[in-house]
């Protein structure tokens, strides 16, 4: 969520500006006295989620470890702790809790609630049901959401099925807002144009970087198509297409997809994606619009959505396949730029030149470049497979190879698991064009983005499978 303060008129604003000393706790070693870390359940450009277990309550929560490296602006960085503290502040059903923040060297760790159902797209898959007295259910729940985010003078600029998650338990499925804070220390139009499909949840007026409130029902709109049809409104190969469909309000709602969706529904579409933010619905007017209507609810919105539901489940694995490559190419460069810190820690250490330290000069360095307790284990158990010279000196050059190289292993079986996992055929073929795309979003320098394009064009002109394009990047990384 971006935090941002809207240009309201309310006569008592509430903006949240917090002082990074009311809030964040500068050791690490607390969390870790407090939290057992259990295992990885998310993964993004900015970090890991982890599964983690308070010590003393048992209870389960959520942790996300941001680098602080992935945030290279200091501005930015004390932007996300007041964003953070922001949100410990808010109390609604549908924000997720962030119960804890802590901060070390090398990273920002924030606990927040553990949704084990994941998003909404996850869990319609997992239950194979849709109907639109479902998508009516989980609008409404956004909606309400946002209306109190806009009372508070916050526009969220950021909704997209990534942060939505589904609690379900016992009683009927509640929408969730999970936010990590990620949207406040990146590039908005940067982030969401990196993908066609995360382009179209931009409104016209944010194309100008210009958020008011009603981008916020943009981007309800654009959740509601997909969720009842499983397209994409604005979707086109040619992102200047899309941004021209997006400008001017053009989109589809025919096709067998939407012969069982009411006309309610529709007509609620229409005003959550008008083009001109000042004839766009307001959040009040839409909660009050008919569609919610528990008579029409009962008589138009009880069939399952047979076509939609496929289309989601499709669309699903597009987003799930499109995310892991995105993972899978930052985590090498991320591989990359830890092994050069941490290379140069390590000669800072080495006094004689010979490139040889003691065993607690290399832990040291890999707790202050990496992170102190979470890699400790891992990086003793590599120590411990390193031959220590006469006067009990390991090479750290023999270190960082066996370290990084078998980080990479790691990431390559990261990716192919979740490959497998959304059941796309072996090998998998990656067009040359989704590559250019996601090395453009992670900023990629030009000259190692046109060494890499040219070595994929120089193997084939359509795609390239997985381990070619690994191999490439090894090339030239």
């Amino acid at each position: 969520m971006g935090c941002s303060v809207s240009k309201s008129h309310n006569q008592n604003p509430q903006v949240f500006t917090v002082s990074q000393t009311n809030f964040v706790h500068d050791n690490s070693h607390e969390l870790f006295n407090s939290y057992s870390i259990n295992s990885v359940i998310e993964e993004d450009l900015y970090g890991k989620v982890y599964l983690v277990t308070h010590k003393t309550s048992n209870q389960q929560s959520a942790m996300k470890i941001i680098k602080k490296r992935s945030i290279k602006n200091t501005k930015l960085r004390f932007k996300l702790i007041n964003h953070i503290s922001a949100l410990k502040r808010l109390e609604h059903p549908s924000i997720g809790k962030i119960n804890d923040f802590f901060d070390d060297e090398s990273s920002y760790y924030i606990v927040t609630d553990y949704i084990p159902d994941g998003q909404i797209l996850d869990f319609i898959a997992k239950t194979n049901t849709l109907s639109e007295k479902h998508v009516a259910n989980y609008i409404k729940q956004i909606l309400e959401l946002i209306s109190f985010l806009h009372s508070k003078n916050i526009i969220h600029k950021d909704l997209n099925f990534e942060n939505l998650k589904i609690q379900s338990s016992n009683s009927e499925p509640h929408i969730k807002l999970i936010d990590y804070g990620t949207s406040v220390i990146r590039n908005p139009l940067q982030s969401l144009k990196n993908t066609k499909a995360t382009l179209s949840y931009l409104s016209p007026e944010a194309l100008d970087n210009n958020y008011t409130e009603k981008h916020d029902i943009w981007s309800i709109g654009i959740i509601m198509h997909i969720l009842l049809s499983g397209k994409i409104p604005f979707d086109n190969l040619n992102e200047n297409e899309t941004i021209n469909k997006i400008r001017n309000g053009r989109y589809d709602i025919k096709g067998p997809e939407w012969d069982c969706v009411s006309p309610y529904a529709v007509d609620l579409i229409r005003k959550l994606l008008e083009p001109k933010p000042e004839f766009r619905i307001t959040v009040q007017k839409a909660l009050n619009h008919k569609w919610f209507n528990v008579q029409n609810i009962e008589k138009t919105q009880s069939k399952n959505l047979e076509i939609a539901l496929n289309n989601l489940q499709n669309l699903n694995c597009d987003y799930k396949l499109q995310k892991a490559l995105m993972n899978f190419v930052a985590n090498n460069f991320m591989i990359q730029e830890e092994k050069a810190e941490l290379e140069q820690e390590l000669k800072l250490n080495d006094k004689t030149g010979n490139e040889k330290l003691t065993y607690n000069n290399i832990l040291n360095a890999c707790n202050k470049i990496l992170g102190e307790n979470m890699q400790k284990d891992y990086t003793k158990h590599i120590l411990k497979g390193i031959e220590k010279d006469p006067d009990g000196l390991i090479n750290y050059n023999a270190f960082l190879t066996a370290f990084f190289s078998n980080e990479k292993t790691i990431n390559e079986r990261i990716f192919e698991s979740t490959t497998n996992s959304i059941h796309y055929k072996n090998p998998l073929i990656i067009a040359c064009d989704n590559i250019k795309i996601i090395l453009n979003a992670l900023e990629t320098e030009e000259a190692i983005t046109n060494k890499i394009i040219n070595e994929i064009n120089n193997n084939s002109q359509e795609g390239i499978n997985f381990n070619d394009f690994q191999r490439i990047l090894n090339i030239c990384l």
